[in-house]
């Protein structure tokens, strides 16, 4: 009996909302060459350890509380990095995988470490800059500077999210990564009434909605604190989850202007995101923000340009690059209350469907369907 072809992705998350792993999956299930394709990712409490997914696509959860994963300090990082290094080789050893795609820096080594055993094909398929993530201290960059630098040798393609990164990479390794945009697959959004509904808003009160996580380092509270205090005829929806959260409900208890929107799968989004009117980017002018932030641009940013929704945002230099570039909206050069009802205003007073057809021609421009062929086009000369 031949052994069975098998394609596997790692990444420490519980898997539930990985649009761009699902993405990928999906596009090497195109090619038809592998039996399973397994997503590997960790528990989140009761979540079930397998859990089938579209056609011979797959997650498998290891035994690792998400919870204990996002431990900050060197030390529950390097223990947690081991943990899971030793938990995936077993599982790897045990599938015997073809190519294995490591989505982040911590699941790298153990990848590495399994193709010079068995000489497999290795995809290090990074969804930021990992070297230089939010929240970590400049020993735990420069330690991951050195690992990557000595692992990124063995990997078979390195493939990066947008072209400001792949230029570090280029300076830092000396090598030319894949850059495949975290772009979502093209869909015509429908404009409707659900969050007016949902909320009770005005016909004339515009809507602005927030998508992504709940952190401090995206511009949450200051959003908060300016939607609690102006006198616009606005309102603000956040959706997601993350850290501030309870801290955004307090805030928002009393207001009629801010409401929290709990996180919805891609089917859901595509069928509510078009009944806001405007778009809020993350917006942060820390000057310690980490490197990876400011020049990252998500899936949540072209979901935008997806639902023809003009924007805001401002202190992230690839976000503010492709505003201007496409004028799809306004970058602003400070988060405090003032600046942030100045451009709103200055957005408000643009021309709407001038913006509307700009976000079109992005969204047009930049798609999945389009970037998916950069992975076909990586595996036809590098992998298969």
């Amino acid at each position: 009996m031949n052994q069975e072809s098998n394609n596997i992705h790692i990444y420490p998350s519980n898997m539930l909302f990985e649009s761009r792993i699902y993405k990928i999956a999906e596009t090497i299930k195109e090619l038809n060459i592998y039996d399973n394709i397994i997503l590997l990712g960790i528990n989140d409490g009761d979540l079930p350890v397998e859990e089938k997914l579209k056609g011979n696509i797959s997650i498998y959860r290891l035994d690792i509380q998400t919870n204990s994963w996002l431990k900050k300090g060197f030390v529950y990082k390097f223990l947690n990095v081991l943990k899971l290094s030793s938990l995936t080789f077993k599982f790897l050893c045990f599938k015997k995988p073809k190519v294995v795609h490591a989505h982040n820096l911590a699941s790298l080594p153990v990848a590495i470490f399994y193709k010079i055993l068995y000489n497999n094909k290795v995809v290090y398929d990074t969804h930021e800059y990992e070297t230089e993530r939010e929240g970590w201290s400049a020993f735990i960059r420069k330690f991951s500077k050195i690992v990557e630098k000595i692992l990124i040798k063995y990997v078979d393609v390195t493939v990066v999210v947008n072209e400001a990164i792949s230029e570090y990479y280029k300076k830092d390794y000396g090598i030319k990564p894949v850059s495949i945009l975290n772009v979502p697959k093209f869909s015509i959004i429908n404009e409707g009434n659900y969050f007016r509904e949902k909320y009770q808003i005005s016909p004339n009160t515009k809507i602005f909605i927030y998508l992504g996580a709940f952190t401090e380092s995206r511009g949450i509270m200051k959003y908060i604190d300016f939607i609690n205090r102006t006198k616009l005829d606005i309102c603000f929806i956040f959706m997601g989850k993350g850290k501030k959260l309870n801290e955004m409900k307090k805030n928002l208890s009393n207001s009629q202007k801010g409401f929290i929107h709990e996180s919805v799968n891609q089917k859901k989004l595509r069928e509510i995101l078009g009944s806001a009117d405007y778009s809020l980017q993350t917006l942060s002018f820390k000057k310690d923000l980490s490197l990876s932030y400011k020049i990252g641009l998500g899936n949540k940013f072209f979901e935008s340009c997806m639902a023809k929704l003009p924007m805001i945002g401002g202190g992230f230099k690839t976000q503010e690059k492709y505003i201007d570039k496409y004028s799809i909206g306004i970058s602003i050069k400070n988060d405090d209350f003032e600046s942030i009802e100045k451009g709103i205003i200055h957005l408000l007073n643009q021309n709407y469907d001038i913006l509307k057809q700009n976000c079109e021609t992005v969204f047009k421009e930049f798609n999945w369907n389009k970037e998916s062929n950069k992975i076909v086009a990586y595996y036809k000369k590098n992998i298969i």
